[in-house]
């Protein structure tokens, strides 16, 4: 799930443990600061071997990528106006990136 602000700008991408699915998914996009993929592999399969090139990139903020290991863990999303945007609860093994905003 992606969590967007009043202005269409990505503020977060938030995955649940049961929603990954098989094989590899990738939840930003190239142009994102940050890669933030999930992996469910089966016995077997193979990550190729591979290089990030370079990229030229202007870097304003901070991430910040979040794995609950044990507990849940109650998130509120504000724009960089803190204005309240969502929020929402993580689970054992649920992971967030939040890319922006407060």
């Amino acid at each position: 799930m992606k969590i967007y602000d009043t202005n269409k700008n990505l503020i977060a991408v938030f995955k649940k443990y049961k929603d990954i699915k098989n094989s590899k998914n990738f939840l930003t996009d190239n142009k994102d600061e940050f890669q933030f993929g999930t992996f469910n592999l089966e016995k077997g399969d193979e990550i190729k071997r591979h290089i990030h090139y370079e990229q030229p990139r202007n870097i304003y903020g901070t991430s910040e990528a979040i794995v609950v290991l044990d507990g849940s863990l109650k998130v509120s999303f504000f724009d960089n106006d803190k204005k309240f945007i969502d929020e929402i609860i993580l689970n054992k093994n649920d992971s967030l990136l939040i890319l922006s905003g407060g």
